[in-house]
């Protein structure tokens, strides 16, 4: 067995922030709160969410990515009173999304990695 497929809850958890090297730290429920919406997103450890938790991990989320626009987005695409897309053509902002979609594929490829490994590993623990 591999050190990727042992126990589930020994498994290190799907971070594609940590697998390009960065050091993530997520703050906790009730840390950091902007109004009363934690800045990371959710975290779901059992089984069963009412609507209202799904609601809640949903406003999580676009918070999270509000954040996004305000800390990394504001770094590199802000220009001052105006935004970067606002002066791209329509070529550059397509070239810009294909990279995102392909981006995209790539973290859902290390999802899917990391899912098989998962399963593997409930599967010899059964």
């Amino acid at each position: 067995m591999n050190d990727d497929t042992g126990r589930l809850d020994q498994s290190p958890s799907f971070s594609a922030a940590e697998w390009l090297g960065y050091r993530v730290t997520r703050p906790q429920d009730g840390e950091n709160n902007i109004g009363s919406i934690p800045i990371a997103p959710a975290q779901h450890a059992r089984y069963g969410i009412t609507v209202d938790e799904l609601a809640q991990a949903q406003r999580r989320f676009t918070n999270y990515a509000r954040l996004r626009l305000t800390g990394v987005g504001k770094r590199d695409y802000d220009h001052g009173g105006k935004q970067a897309f606002e002066d791209m053509g329509l070529h550059r902002l397509i070239d810009e999304l294909r990279d995102e979609v392909a981006d995209a594929v790539n973290y859902l490829t290390f999802l899917d990695i990391q899912l098989s490994r998962w399963k593997l590993a409930l599967e010899e623990q059964t």
